[in-house]
């Protein structure tokens, strides 16, 4: 997958909303939300809901700039935008694999954009 040349990283959006995020978690989520917006990721439905596979690979691709070399880096940054109700994991994740919906406040954050 190729890199994206240009994120736009709305921070007025994460204070609003009183969100913490490294800039790096900032990144990864603004990216992750463009590329599956702009059709760079096939969705699978289920249930109504859209999922995108996030592996670290395609962060890693997608975001050179980062220098993020293994895959526990990325993992880690995505179990932080988990654990903040911005990214769901789908219920079968031993199934399917690395499968995110973007929750309600991640869908409130990149409304405006």
């Amino acid at each position: 997958m190729p890199y994206k040349k240009n994120l736009t990283l709305d921070f007025h959006a994460l204070i609003q909303n009183n969100i913490d995020l490294k800039l790096s978690e900032h990144v990864v989520l603004t990216w992750a939300y463009e590329a599956a917006w702009d059709g760079t990721l096939e969705p699978l439905e289920d249930d109504g809901i859209r999922y995108y596979c996030f592996t670290p690979k395609g962060f890693r691709d997608g975001l050179p700039t980062l220098k993020i070399k293994t895959d526990r880096g990325i993992r880690k940054i995505i179990e932080k935008l988990v654990k903040q109700d911005l990214l769901v994991p789908h219920y079968n994740r031993q199934g399917i694999g690395a499968y995110y919906a973007f929750s309600p406040i991640t869908q409130k954050l990149f409304k405006g954009s």
